[in-house]
């Protein structure tokens, strides 16, 4: 059976040219916005939420000055990020579903794959110890579903794979 589906510049299933522009242009405002909003929760947690906690680790991370340097680097990690998260959700939706079920699913499998196994990670390779491990799952836990929502709400009119 083959599978049918919309997302992007990668579907070259679409029949018209009109159908290919409005794929890009409804791919490209999902993805910035996700971009956006991933963004936007990444300093509310680890920028502010986690701020105090990070200072009583400092020594092991970057001086302020130096992060400056790097931020190219973590915007273009949020990019990749944002870009295949839209593309991960799309390949994964089904059109009879809520998107907001769809988008808790989506958040907690984004969780699974990112906050969690990084926190642990961290945990095992840094002294950061396990209060600050634990705080940055219970607040990646609902980044990633908040993310994962966003994303659903964003999609809720693209098409949906489906097979014949």
């Amino acid at each position: 059976m083959a599978a049918a589906f919309r997302f992007s510049p990668l579907n070259i299933g679409d029949n018209t040219m009109s159908d290919k522009k409005c794929c890009w242009k409804s791919c490209a405002i999902s993805t910035l916005v996700t971009f956006v909003v991933l963004w936007g929760l990444e300093f509310l947690v680890h920028g502010l939420i986690l701020a105090n906690d990070y200072k009583e680790v400092a020594q092991l991370y970057r001086p302020q000055a130096d992060m400056c340097h790097y931020m190219p680097y973590m915007i273009l990690s949020f990019f990749i990020m944002a870009v295949a998260a839209v593309w991960v959700y799309d390949q994964g939706k089904k059109a009879d579903k809520p998107f907001l079920i769809q988008g808790v699913r989506f958040g907690l499998a984004m969780a699974c794959l990112t906050a969690v196994p990084s926190a642990f990670l961290y945990y095992c390779l840094q002294p950061i110890g396990c209060a600050l491990a634990l705080k940055q799952i219970a607040l990646g836990i609902p980044e990633m579903v908040i993310l994962g929502i966003v994303i659903a709400k964003l999609r809720e009119k693209a098409g949906a794979v489906t097979t014949n």
